[in-house]
């Protein structure tokens, strides 16, 4: 489709509030390789080999996947179907958008690369969001 979008619909989603500090809690969001912490912003691969991550958690972890988060990155609308304002007669009434993201090796200082999809499903009668 050739598309692009950001997750985090430009730094709020519908289920955020600022926080005291100003910055957004990760509510609703693709975050990363990783969601959760990982302590001390480093792990050894199988061989020994130590993987050093960005600290982006007070300075000491790296938390959901590091600085630049999935959620801040531009997804390619790999399909999509009907539409919320009229949908399509061979979708029933259902709005989908799979969507696709390459993180490649280094990224944030994890090694690999990864392609991640996620489906996004509004079903009929706009109440449910799987």
């Amino acid at each position: 489709m050739g598309r692009k979008l950001t997750l985090n619909g430009g730094g709020k989603t519908f289920f955020s509030l600022p926080k005291q500090d100003g910055s957004l809690p990760y509510f609703g969001v693709v975050v990363g390789r990783v969601a959760n912490r990982i302590s001390g912003a480093s792990f050894s691969l199988p061989d020994g080999t130590r993987v050093k991550l960005p600290a982006n958690d007070n300075g000491r972890h790296c938390l959901h996947g590091g600085v630049v988060g999935w959620d801040k990155r531009e997804w390619s609308v790999v399909e999509e179907e009907g539409t919320s304002s009229s949908p399509s007669s061979s979708s029933g009434g259902r709005s989908s958008a799979l969507l696709s993201l390459l993180s490649e090796d280094g990224d944030q200082g994890f090694p690999g690369n990864v392609r991640a999809k996620v489906l996004y499903e509004l079903l009929p009668g706009g109440k449910t969001l799987r």
